[in-house]
């Protein structure tokens, strides 16, 4: 496939049996149907605690599987999820590790800083809602 470019990938997915090549594709099209999930459940507020704990542990598991670890995005969506149903302290976690990753992936040069003050914002707000003391 890369040919034209004059070198021959050997990634573990270029050179992955087709099998494995479509599991790796149902892994993640399982993940933009989790994004999609929580996304909605996060504006409708439609899920509750143990169900986004179910689907966090899935998607934080296919991330691992396929090795997307600078995937921040879920990370947001993980953050809002547990916003949307009050749950301050582990929003909180979430956004704590987004903002590592970010650092980690990204450094000094954080292609979306209003984002993150942004999440930080809306947390603030929703712990002084719901009178979180140890937000």
């Amino acid at each position: 496939m890369l040919k034209p470019w004059g070198f021959q990938c050997a990634c573990s997915m270029c050179s992955a049996s087709p099998q494995e090549i479509a599991l790796s594709d149902d892994r993640r099209e399982r993940l933009f149907e989790i994004h999609a999930t929580l996304t909605a459940a996060a504006q409708e507020s439609s899920l509750g605690r143990e169900r986004i704990d179910v689907i966090v542990r899935e998607a934080s598991a296919l991330i691992e599987l396929e090795g997307l670890h600078p995937l921040i995005e879920y990370i947001f969506v993980f953050a809002r999820a547990y916003m949307s149903i009050n749950e301050v302290a582990l929003a909180r976690r979430y956004i704590e590790l987004a903002e590592a990753k970010l650092a980690l992936y990204e450094g000094e040069e954080n292609s979306n800083p209003e984002a993150m003050q942004m999440l930080w914002a809306e947390l603030k707000e929703l712990a002084a809602d719901v009178d979180e003391e140890d937000w």
